[in-house]
């Protein structure tokens, strides 16, 4: 988290657990479905990263230090990729590729806000017991990305409490897209009849203090 104006450095630290020399590179990439990147903003204005390349004997570690210049205009969240490419060093040269997520959130410029905007549900039978299978699917009409938990809970035609489905969390939502969530649960055997289903999400920042 930084305030607008700011500069902020940090680091990351790479090992070869390889048994040759290898030479380790460095790329900051605009990331965002598709490597779009923050909406408008392209990463080389607020990030950089030295040095560009190492070169690592067996087991020794070393350092990228990068950092990160937030615009006096800023709001909400940068976000981008730092991708790491290891080369060794033997005959047969192969090339491994793996990716950090990095997020600048801006100080008192966050809006968290997410809307549920399809449910859907079904029921089964395993031998004495329903089983209920639910998709949530879930928008993030914020500024930061949000990764929401949630839960689908069933009622019965008295308004009693039936079930609940636990949705699977994890996966972020980075703001003005979606994902759907899914989850399952069992309980007692349904009888037929008119059921409620009532999906809930939330989604909590220290920063902002606030839960949706």
């Amino acid at each position: 988290i930084a305030a607008r104006g700011d500069e902020a450095t940090g680091a990351c630290e790479v090992t070869n657990t390889g048994t040759e020399k290898s030479l380790i590179s460095v790329s900051p990439e605009d990331w965002r479905k598709g490597f779009r990147g923050t909406r408008g903003v392209s990463v080389s204005s607020w990030l950089s990263v030295t040095p560009q390349t190492l070169e690592l004997e067996p087991g020794k570690s070393g350092k990228f230090t990068y950092q990160v210049k937030v615009a006096p205009d800023a709001a909400g969240e940068y976000t981008a990729q730092l991708f790491f490419s290891q080369t060794g060093g033997g005959e047969t040269q192969i090339q491994t590729r793996v990716g950090v997520v990095l997020y600048v959130a801006v100080r008192e410029t966050l809006q968290l806000d997410a809307e549920i905007t399809d449910l859907r549900l079904s029921l089964s039978r395993d031998g004495d017991a329903s089983v209920a299978n639910a998709q949530v699917k879930t928008a993030n009409s914020g500024n930061v990305h949000i990764r929401p938990t949630g839960e689908v809970k069933i009622y019965g035609p008295d308004g009693a409490f039936v079930l609940a489905v636990i949705l699977k969390t994890g996966w972020g939502i980075l703001p003005g897209e979606d994902y759907t969530y899914q989850g399952s649960g069992r309980g007692p055997a349904l009888k037929p009849g008119k059921y409620k289903a009532v999906a809930a999400i939330s989604a909590q920042d220290d920063e902002i203090g606030e839960v949706i």
